[in-house]
């Protein structure tokens, strides 16, 4: 659904940050970069053909400080992406998540900590 969340954050104007999940984007996917965001990508670790759901992203204005911070990794349970974020003319940093848990397993704890 590339052209729908095209379309949708051109509509929310250049300051918004976006978190999403269940991306479905796996190695050899590739989207377009979003002109004026940075798109991270945090893929599935697909260990079988039968899994289709999954994956996160961050999408944050380019001229928005950020440092991607290390994956969280709990196997196959779930996907994490996380960075630290300074918005411009901001000194207060703040850290934006986005995690897919897939059905029927538990947050990891240290998703949280």
């Amino acid at each position: 659904r590339e052209a729908q969340l095209r379309q949708f954050v051109a509509e929310q104007g250049e300051n918004c940050l976006f978190a999403l999940s269940d991306t479905r984007l796996k190695e050899g996917i590739n989207i377009k970069n979003f002109k004026g965001y940075s798109f991270l990508r945090g893929d599935k670790n697909y260990s079988s053909e039968m899994a289709t759901a999954g994956g996160v992203a961050l999408l944050i204005p380019e001229r928005w400080t950020i440092m991607k911070l290390d994956r969280t990794s709990a196997g196959d349970q779930c996907e994490s992406l996380s960075t630290v974020i300074i918005p411009p003319g901001d000194n207060k940093p703040f850290i934006l998540s986005t995690v897919y848990n897939h059905p029927g397993n538990y947050l990891p704890h240290q998703f949280l900590s």
